[in-house]
């Protein structure tokens, strides 16, 4: 059977691209105040500035428990994902993805700007900088809410239109820390007298607040309570005297439905390892909304392939195209 050439096709295509440029964009220099009109940059000419097929939020985990070479591994496995040959393929195909990063602990922090991948060298240029991006939120607990939370936030009060689609891919090794009913903090966290101290509690759930005490009785019946306000405490077998709730932490599924009305599909890749073995069930029934899914990944050396296989799932969703017929990828027909 006879093998087609794809040389000359890839050509064709470069030309027939060129030749749909409209008129206007290549001026003569002289009338063009001296600009350079870059030919390349032919998406430009039909696409508005504000126009994205798909809204990406990279949502990475870098708590405590995330050791540096662990930490190595998402950095590296997601820039390695995002320029992988399916998932390249995939993004091109697209008119326009608009990608940004966020790293969370106990706080969350945008760590690359919003960044519009047109064609291959916007890919190249964003997976370097994630392969080279340090950790900017320094190491606490797990608050995926937080997290969740300004990733939402960041697609919401983005630059770009909202007729796309709009996902947040969150990666984890951990459930979320802080906790959030008192009883919990009573049944979890009450040790032996040796370990009954301030500085104690402050390593283990390190979101807590240890201010100035609210309360001088105990008050250890009201749910909802993510820090406390300590007096004087002591521990006496399992009871914990001399705390009550300060500022309530909103449940889980409140995110999640906020992110639901918005449009935004919210999808995950938990990294499963024998401390949590069932973190594949907890991102489904905590963390994901209805329309995601989860991709686990079977310890970090298992993340690449996580994280390419779940991109590959997102990309191949056709989000429609406003370019042209002769210029559209192969999905759009």
């Amino acid at each position: 059977m006879a093998r087609l050439n794809a040389r000359p096709i890839a050509t064709g295509f470069c030309l027939l691209a060129a030749s749909l440029i409209p008129a206007s964009a290549i001026a003569d220099q002289s009338t063009n105040q001296g600009r350079e009109v870059d030919l390349s940059d032919w998406k430009s000419q039909y696409l508005e500035e504000t126009y994205c097929a798909v809204q990406l939020v990279l949502l990475m985990d870098v708590s405590r428990s995330m050791v540096d070479t662990e930490y190595d591994l998402q950095i590296q496995g997601t820039a390695n994902a995002l320029l992988s040959k399916r998932v390249k393929e995939l993004i091109l195909d697209k008119d326009a993805v608009c990608i940004t990063a966020v790293q969370f602990s106990d706080t969350a922090q945008q760590v690359t700007p919003w960044t519009r991948i047109l064609y291959e060298r916007d890919l190249e240029t964003y997976a370097a900088q994630i392969a080279s991006l340090p950790r900017m939120v320094e190491r606490g607990g797990t608050d995926i809410y937080e997290g969740l939370n300004t990733a939402i936030n960041l697609i919401a009060n983005s630059p770009y239109d909202k007729t796309g689609k709009m996902v947040i891919d969150i990666t984890g090794d951990g459930k979320d820390s802080n906790i959030r009913e008192t009883e919990t903090l009573v049944s979890l966290y009450a040790q032996p007298l040796m370990r009954g101290t301030k500085e104690y509690f402050t390593d283990q759930i390190p979101s807590f607040d240890f201010s100035v005490p609210q309360i001088d009785t105990p008050d250890a019946s009201s749910n909802n309570g993510s820090s406390f306000a300590w007096d004087n405490f002591e521990i006496e077998g399992d009871i914990i005297e001399n705390i009550r709730p300060s500022v309530p932490k909103p449940s889980m599924d409140m995110v999640t439905k906020r992110a639901e009305n918005l449009g935004i599909q919210i999808n995950g890749v938990a990294i499963l390892d024998m401390d949590t073995p069932d973190l594949e069930g907890y991102y489904r029934d905590n963390i994901i909304t209805y329309n995601g899914f989860v991709m686990p990944a079977k310890g970090w050396e298992d993340f690449a392939r996580a994280i390419q296989k779940k991109l590959e799932r997102e990309m191949v969703a056709d989000a429609g195209s406003k370019l042209p017929m002769q210029l559209r990828g192969p999905n759009h027909g």
